[in-house]
């Protein structure tokens, strides 16, 4: 992809825009897939994302973020920075994981820093919730439901404690972290659509 003046970098999208943030915003409203845009001001570009997890944004961009039309019973939590249902009803791991299924969705998987703060600060008033992750069998490292990685630093101090566990976060001295819990344990649930 070029990175040309004025230009959105999106080989699929080939438009010329105008070298102000505001034009930026108005291309990204009036483009279906895109959800976020950033707005370069020392070279006027405009670059349209669908995503922004885990990249940095220069201190010379601008960020907008549109809000997303989920679609009940899901609904757009910003912190979050996706399309989440909170259970109202309390399920074992697996079950949780077939009813997030069931809604073309799944178990959150907070794969980010800023999926994982957002669940810290958006539900601090739960004990308990399931997401989506569990030990591979393989060699017991603990993996999202993508297959990748859990960053063992979101889990509390001392945990996983081991045993065959499912991931939920769990509160401690007020503060939600990942914790391993009996899968056969009934809780509230957080499924994100895909």
């Amino acid at each position: 992809m070029s990175n040309h003046r004025n230009t959105v970098h999106r080989a699929d999208y080939n438009v010329t825009t105008t070298p102000t943030n505001v034009g930026c915003i108005a291309l990204c409203t009036s483009t279906p897939d895109c959800s976020y845009v950033t707005y370069t001001d020392d070279t006027s570009t405009c670059t349209r994302h669908q995503q922004l997890q885990g990249k940095q944004v220069q201190l010379n961009s601008r960020v907008w973020k549109r809000q997303l039309i989920c679609g009940s019973p899901f609904s757009y939590n910003e912190t979050v920075g996706s399309c989440i249902f909170l259970s109202t009803v309390k399920r074992n791991w697996q079950d949780a994981k077939v009813d997030c299924e069931s809604r073309s969705s799944r178990l959150l998987v907070t794969d980010t820093m800023d999926k994982f703060n957002g669940v810290k600060t958006s539900f601090i008033q739960y004990w308990h919730i399931w997401v989506g992750g569990y030990p591979r069998t393989s060699d017991g490292k603990w993996v999202w439901l993508t297959g990748e990685l859990i960053d063992m630093t979101m889990f509390h101090p001392g945990q996983p404690s081991g045993g065959p566990g499912r991931l939920g976060f769990w509160k401690e001295a007020g503060i939600l972290k990942l914790d391993d819990i009996s899968p056969e344990e009934a809780h509230e649930y957080i499924c994100e659509l895909l």
